[in-house]
């Protein structure tokens, strides 16, 4: 509910910053703004160029970074000790419902409900 902690924001980019996270919205800079401004600003080696983001904003693509890599199987996939324990919350849902329905059909069968 504070104000946003931009001390460690560089000094020249704090304003802008700050106007963009502002809490009303129609005080926030809109995109085009936001190139305008930041075309002479100096940027870092690893950091796209503005043109390319803007470039790819219909895209609806990302524009990766230097040190991204792709996810691959190993990152998506659970380890083997949480793939055992759903395994294990399976089954035991499993024989949980199983057991109700042995009783229920037991109260059934001895008229315990009707």
């Amino acid at each position: 509910y504070g104000a946003p902690a931009t001390t460690h924001v560089p000094a020249q980019l704090r304003p802008l910053v700050d106007r963009c996270l502002a809490k009303d919205p129609a005080a926030r800079p809109s995109t085009d703004e936001l190139l305008a401004e930041l075309g002479d600003a100096e940027r870092a080696d690893s950091w796209p160029s503005w043109a390319s983001i803007k470039d790819r904003a219909g895209e609806g693509t990302p524009v990766p970074a230097k040190n991204q890599h792709a996810a691959t199987a190993v990152d998506v996939m659970p380890s083997a000790s949480a793939r055992r324990w759903r395994i294990a919350k399976v089954i035991g849902l499993t024989a949980a419902f199983a057991v109700l329905a042995v009783l229920v059909a037991a109260a059934f069968a001895h008229g315990l409900v009707s």
